[in-house]
């Protein structure tokens, strides 16, 4: 029994106040001569008798009152235990899987480490055991479920990550004794997903064990390759190497672009140096849009996966674009021609050719076997076929048109009417202005568009710091973007798609000189944004583990539907279905090294390859890897096993009862008062 409030129970000393008071209260005689002696004395006795037994039975009520009073006040409780099933001892066992384990022999002593821990454990024990780098788990399983799900467990090429296996310790059965083992190499990514662990978890008893070689071995890795225009009509290849070894080391990359032949370069690296080499390939041509890239070093080592780099190209073939530009002289057509000029001569890949002409020189056929066509001012409405142009841009065609000083409102506005033009220049405001904020993207779709890859060219140009002299109020029509603004509000760049095709404003300044951004160094970045990005090569290579996107054919993108599914083939040479996503074709993250390829033509390509940094196998001091691991666990006391059976605890109160046996005592003792007083 426990009490909630026990410094009432010396309120019970109040029992000295009724015992004083019945002692003070005793009779005292007289002796008073009477006759008959010996009758009186015989009443006398029989009447003090009784009196004392009242006067006794008032005492102990009162006493018994104040007593009971104070434990009222003092809150008594008494302690039930109910009894519970016992509660198994649990084991928790994590082993890393990541790639890194296949080095040596290494995850075949961790599968047999994570083993001997299972047939360690008590007998009656329930397993929690995590795989840390596929995600693969099972809980609550006995012994023989959970050796055999380590037994099968086998190196993926993924980063391991440890979540799930501390918010399981987390949420480990309450009075439990609990344990703790984790095996793992502990390379650098490993520890760095044991270091992202805030809180230590509460267990009984934890151990570890590393399984990595005990020096750093030799290993150099392809970290990284990115394909980019080269001189020539080559193709430039950027090969990020990593000597992850603690000697110098030699290596040979070899290239190779679909089926034509291969090309190599030698490398020397360091001990643990990181460097990037340039590895000249071949343009393909007539091989079609989508090729594979492989990129490899020899000789290999003991982390064979790592030496391989695979890449799928889209868009590679070399391309022509026809540009025509319609000025009002050739001096204002300088500054576009020779921009585009420019940016042909700077990629080998992009074949522009630039036609320049007078507004007055309008021709429809022109028109129609044009890419782009480009107005660096506004003509007069009647030498134009505003029909022709609509035509042109619901086509596929991209029509561009500047706002300069010789503004011509009905050629926008009749462009508008038609249902192509995104906005309508209105008020001409001469101050000078500033562009502010992001340079919006004209398509949303793969992040290696070619548009996409004009605006981060555009971006490094710092246009927010160029000043423009001038500019017009638009207003926008349906359909119409505001893609970037100036510091006003008003738009700088207007977009409206139409049909397979689009349009854009540009509201330069006000002057005849096509604003100081055609004159600055961004007017070759500007203009390959504004006509589409040029021919660019777009590439395919994901990590392991990653959502892989693969391009869509130009039939595709005409006629896919928005739920519609695709198959592809992975690595392992299964067949799944992807779906369509951002005008690509999305598939679920995979979990393998190698292609994914689609299995319609034409076939497109994505790598899969080894995450940069999972191959590191540089060694762990002991030291420190001691001090990580005890800052990842707290331990306490050990539950104190009391038999096949636990309880929980669980408290009544008393002081109700009481309560009610006081106030009953209080009745009686009026009652009894009453009597003795008569």
């Amino acid at each position: 029994m426990s009490f909630i409030q026990a410094l009432f129970l010396l309120g019970a000393a109040g029992v000295a106040g009724p015992i004083a008071a019945h002692l003070l209260a005793r009779p005292r005689y007289r002796r008073v001569p009477f006759t008959m002696l010996q009758f009186l004395r015989t009443g006398e006795t029989e009447t003090q008798s009784r009196r004392r037994l009242k006067n006794l039975l008032v005492l102990l009520l009162r006493c018994a009152i104040i007593i009971l009073l104070a434990l009222f006040f003092a809150g008594p409780e008494r302690l039930l235990v109910k009894l519970d099933a016992a509660v198994s001892p649990h084991a928790f066992v994590a082993i890393d899987d990541s790639l890194s384990m296949a080095y040596g022999d290494g995850m075949a002593r961790a599968v047999a480490d994570a083993r001997e821990a299972i047939r360690s454990a008590p007998a009656d024990a329930q397993f929690d055991v995590f795989a840390l780098a596929s995600g693969a788990e099972t809980r609550g399983v006995d012994r023989p479920q959970a050796d055999a799900f380590v037994a099968a467990l086998k190196p993926v090429p993924l980063k391991a990550s440890v979540s799930s296996f501390f918010s399981a310790l987390g949420a480990a059965p309450s009075g439990a004794k609990i344990t703790a083992h984790i095996v793992s190499d502990f390379t650098p990514e490993a520890r760095a997903a044991f270091d992202s662990i805030a809180k230590p978890a509460a267990v009984d008893h934890y151990t570890y064990t590393r399984v990595g070689p005990e020096t750093t071995p030799a290993n150099v890795a392809i970290t990284a390759a990115r394909v980019m225009p080269g001189a020539n009509g080559n193709l430039a290849v950027s090969v990020g190497l990593a000597n992850y070894g603690p000697a110098a080391a030699t290596v040979t990359i070899t290239g190779k672009i679909g089926e034509a032949p291969a090309r190599d370069t030698s490398a020397q690296l360091g001990g643990a140096e990181k460097r990037s080499v340039q590895l000249q390939l071949p343009a393909p041509q007539g091989a079609g849009p989508y090729l594979p890239v492989e990129i490899s070093i020899s000789p290999e080592d003991g982390m064979p996966q790592d030496n391989h780099y695979l890449i799928g190209l889209a868009g590679s073939e070399v391309t022509a674009k026809h540009v025509v530009i319609f000025a009002a002289d050739e001096r204002e057509a300088f500054l576009v021609k020779t921009a585009l000029d420019t940016l042909a001569q700077s990629n080998p890949l992009n074949v522009i050719n630039v036609q320049a002409l007078v507004h007055s020189r309008f021709d429809s056929n022109v028109v129609r076997n044009a890419s782009v066509v480009i107005f660096a001012s506004a003509p007069n409405r009647s030498v134009v076929g505003v029909d022709d142009l609509a035509s042109f841009v619901q086509g596929g065609g991209r029509l561009i048109a500047f706002a300069n000083k010789d503004l011509k409102p009905a050629f926008y506005e009749s462009l508008a009417k038609a249902g192509v033009f995104p906005a309508v220049p209105g008020a001409a405001a001469n101050a000078t202005l500033q562009l502010e904020g992001e340079f919006g993207s004209i398509t949303m779709g793969d992040p290696l568009s070619p548009d996409a890859a004009a605006i981060r060219a555009l971006r490094n140009y710092g246009l927010e710091r160029l000043p423009i002299q001038g500019a017009y109020a638009l207003r926008t029509v349906d359909g119409g973007t505001a893609l970037w603004r100036f510091n006003t509000g008003d738009a700088f760049v207007c977009y409206k798609a139409s049909g397979r095709g689009s349009a854009i404003l540009i509201n330069t300044s006000a002057d005849d000189a096509l604003s100081p951004l055609m004159k600055s160094a961004a007017a070759v970045a500007f203009i390959n944004y504004l006509i589409g990005g040029g021919a660019q090569v777009q590439q395919y290579a994901f990590d392991a583990g990653e959502s892989v996107r693969l391009p869509a054919s130009a039939f595709e993108l005409a006629h896919a539907q928005p739920d519609q599914a695709f198959f592809v083939e992975t690595p392992g040479g299964k067949q799944t279905s992807a779906q369509w996503v951002n005008q690509t074709i999305a598939i679920p993250p995979v979990n393998e090294l190698g292609w994914v390829r689609t299995t319609a033509t034409p076939v497109r390509y994505a790598g899969v390859n080894v995450p940069e940094g999972e191959t590191d196998l540089t060694a762990p001091s002991s030291a420190p890897l001691d001090m990580m691991v005890q800052r990842l666990f707290a331990t306490r006391d050990s539950v104190v096993d009391e038999g096949p059976e636990k309880g929980t605890q669980q408290r009544k109160p008393l002081w109700p009862g009481i309560g009610w046996a006081a106030l009953a005592l209080i009745i009686v003792d009026v009652f009894v008062s009453n009597r003795v007083t008569r």
